[in-house]
């Protein structure tokens, strides 16, 4: 079977909800190998995902063992000539109920987890932006890279926002299930929140 043929037989979600699975991701190095294998849906050795992390390969072999224990990753057969066995998500997507796990300090480091992915691309997007507007090929900006602001809100628009917001995005997300990243233009990456500030946050 290949690549492609495993694909479409993969499950869409894989979803973690045992507080010692959530534990287990919430490790930097795992959530980021966790989120390139997700992110690129293809075949990768350690090697290759150890070079983007900036770890050795016995380390993020290790790590990978780790996420293959609780079946979110799992490896392919062994290549025959000896190669080194690549490794593949176990679905299209996956879901981790950060809240099932009632250590307020491993939630937190969860969340530390998900922001070093985030914040790789976000530098690498910027990067690239600045090296396009210097050689003048940037005329008008494709990705909003990072936008922050505060909205001054009674509750009810708050809650209103937050629906109108989700809505947007899980139209789009409809729009794009079943699509193959490759096959399109824009690969967008999104995280969004709203959160009160910290003034007097139990009225809020």
């Amino acid at each position: 079977m290949t690549t492609e043929e495993t694909q479409r037989h993969l499950p869409d979600v894989f979803e973690v909800s045992d507080p010692r699975n959530v534990r287990i991701i919430s490790h930097p190095i795992r959530y980021a190998a966790l989120e390139e294998l997700f992110e690129r849906q293809r075949p990768l050795t350690a090697t290759e995902i150890a070079a983007v992390v900036g770890v050795s390969p016995s380390v993020m072999s290790y790590h990978l063992r780790e996420l293959g224990a609780i079946g979110i990753v799992h490896k392919t057969k062994a290549a025959r000539d000896g190669r080194e066995s690549p490794w593949v998500p176990s679905a299209r997507h996956y879901s981790v109920a950060v809240s099932a796990e009632p250590r307020s300090q491993v939630r937190m480091r969860f969340m530390d987890a998900m922001l070093v992915p985030l914040r790789r691309r976000i530098e690498r997007m910027l990067r690239q932006r600045m090296e396009a507007r210097r050689r003048g090929w940037l005329e008008t900006d494709e990705y909003t890279v990072l936008s922050m602001g505060t909205l001054v809100l009674t509750r009810e628009e708050a809650l209103a926002a937050k629906r109108e917001i989700a809505e947007v995005w899980r139209r789009y997300e409809i729009l794009g299930e079943g699509r193959k990243p490759e096959d399109y233009p824009v690969n967008a990456v999104y995280v969004w929140s709203c959160l009160p500030d910290d003034k007097d946050e139990s009225r809020r």
